[in-house]
């Protein structure tokens, strides 16, 4: 999941109680870093404070507040739960940071200490003692698997990128990457005390999941050139390559080169055109699975969420159309 830095922007305004929130748990978590010694806090900082200017850092610590209307906890429960969800987050914040190149080696000394922060705070909620913490190891092996796969696609030159190299990058593959992320509102189903059978259970997680998968399927859409120039792929750009070979258009990886792939999906909109709508039916899935709890705070995050892709991929369209101008190329594409 990609993190902008949008602290800023929602410290004031509408967003200014939800920040107050959100800055109470940056405060107890930059607490914990003042207890690590110089030499630790000194790589540390400059990752945490990216971390915490990060829009999806403060989706992720202020979940359990915007779920609270549906699970209602005390506060106190919302704010370490809050917490807990951030300490997860930097792990994971510095683990994709390590996979990707992007994070220095050194990164990962505070990273193993914001997982066993993790934990703590779900002990002290007595989350590690209940039944369903086993989810949590079942969740993150998902994930350690997933990002496994993800590894063993990374290339270092197009024409290793076989049909079966691409498989593996699905919807699915998305959604799984990203499992520990659901655990945390389990735990507070559980907290909530939610009995087992009910269906909020499954129809929340689903929610999340769909939530989850729309969001990275936009992130994708506007990072895939760069991803794959830096030898890896995501979601769109595997899709994009499984359709030259499905068309007839590449016969080998060695016809997928990046710049290749760059001129070609200017000319195939209807290809963009699958891909916006994945994403829309995905928001509109989890709005779906929303729909029996009434106008839940979920629902309104995700209906923000899909007005931010509704500016997204108009704006894909309108820059692709200027390109094909520049270039004097024409969509010849169609969904025959």
């Amino acid at each position: 999941m990609k993190n902008h830095p949008t602290l800023a922007h929602h410290q004031a305004g509408p967003y200014q109680a939800e920040m107050e929130r959100y800055q109470a748990i940056i405060t107890e978590a930059e607490a914990y870093l003042n207890t690590f010694a110089p030499s630790l806090q000194a790589v540390t900082r400059p990752l945490f404070n990216k971390l915490t200017q990060g829009e999806f850092s403060q989706v992720v610590s202020l979940l359990p507040y915007w779920l609270s209307d549906l699970l209602p906890v005390a506060l106190d429960i919302c704010h370490q739960l809050g917490l807990a969800h951030l300490y997860f987050w930097w792990y994971y914040y510095v683990q994709d940071g390590l996979l990707d190149g992007d994070a220095s080696p050194a990164a990962l000394l505070s990273g193993h200490m914001a997982l066993l922060k993790m934990v703590d705070m779900y002990q002290d909620l007595g989350v590690t003692r209940a039944t369903y913490w086993p989810e949590y190891h079942r969740l993150a092996l998902i994930s350690a698997e997933t990002h496994a796969v993800e590894m063993q696609a990374r290339f270092t030159n197009p024409a290793e990128l076989t049909p079966e190299r691409l498989a593996p990058l699905t919807l699915d593959f998305i959604a799984d990457r990203v499992a520990p992320l659901f655990f945390n509102t389990m735990a507070q189903l559980h907290l909530a005390g939610i009995p087992a059978d009910n269906p909020l259970h499954r129809d929340l997680i689903a929610a999340l999941r769909c939530f989850a998968v729309a969001r990275q399927l936009g992130d994708d859409a506007s990072d895939w050139l760069d991803d794959l120039r830096a030898g890896q792929l995501n979601y769109v750009s595997a899709c994009l390559m499984r359709r030259l070979y499905q068309r007839g258009l590449a016969a080998n990886g060695s016809d997928l080169d990046p710049d290749r792939l760059a001129g070609y999906q200017l000319t195939d909109e209807a290809f963009w055109v699958e891909i916006e709508e994945t994403a829309q039916k995905f928001s509109r899935q989890a709005l779906d699975y929303l729909a029996p709890y009434g106008d839940c705070r979920l629902r309104s995050l995700i209906r923000q969420q899909m007005e931010q892709h509704a500016e997204l991929w108009p704006a894909g369209r309108t820059q692709r159309a200027n390109l094909r101008g520049v270039f004097g190329i024409e969509d010849v594409t169609s969904d025959a």
